[in-house]
């Protein structure tokens, strides 16, 4: 699979020479999108997607790896592709982004996230990890995360790494509270509420 030029002649896909790319009945390429805009779309959407970015749509493929494919040809075409997702350790080394729309299941559209990112932000399974995609090198199967933008919803730079739970200090009460005569009902959260009005007994 590869892009198809507007001229057809095998050369650059953007023009250079100054033309707009509507003269060719092509859409112009964005100067950014996310993964989140494809995986809203329907297959035949994504088809019609990629003609327009002059992306050949292979019959053969699945709508998983037509993404894949979209995601690649933009990358290396000078989009900004974003993404967001939470990530799998796959080993100690190295990890790759999951999406919550299709259960975490692994697709052709999973993002690789290298050793160097994880270490320099203390990524851990289960982070939900926001960022900017490079386009794939040489015999690289999946794309790769190049720069996080923010880590559980929060910038990177100011993203510190939580302690983990068994270092934590447990904090024991200090004060009785006495239920003799109290009411209470069970909130929606499962925490006991208590309350001086009325309420079913607490057993």
């Amino acid at each position: 699979m590869g892009a198809l030029p507007p001229d057809g002649s095998g050369g650059p896909a953007r023009h250079e020479a100054g033309l707009p790319q509507e003269r060719h009945g092509v859409e112009p390429l964005p100067e950014r999108i996310h993964l989140d805009e494809l995986h809203e779309l329907s297959t035949a959407q994504l088809v019609k997607r990629m003609q327009d970015f002059r992306i050949r749509a292979h019959p053969d493929r699945t709508r998983h790896q037509l993404v894949a494919d979209t995601m690649r040809h933009l990358a290396e075409r000078g989009v900004e592709v974003l993404v967001e997702g939470v990530l799998e350790m796959a080993s100690e080394n190295h990890g790759f982004l999951r999406w919550p729309r299709y259960s975490f299941r692994p697709g052709p559209e999973d993002v690789y996230v290298p050793s160097g990112v994880i270490r320099r932000y203390g990524l851990q399974s289960g982070n939900l990890v926001a960022g900017r995609l490079r386009p794939a090198r040489d015999r690289e199967k999946f794309l790769a995360l190049e720069e996080v933008r923010s880590i559980e919803g929060m910038p990177a730079e100011a993203w510190s790494v939580p302690k983990p739970f068994d270092s934590l200090t447990a904090t024991f009460p200090n004060e009785r509270i006495i239920l003799e005569n109290a009411f209470c009902h069970v909130s929606a959260s499962g925490v006991p509420a208590i309350e001086s009005r009325p309420a079913r007994r607490c057993s």
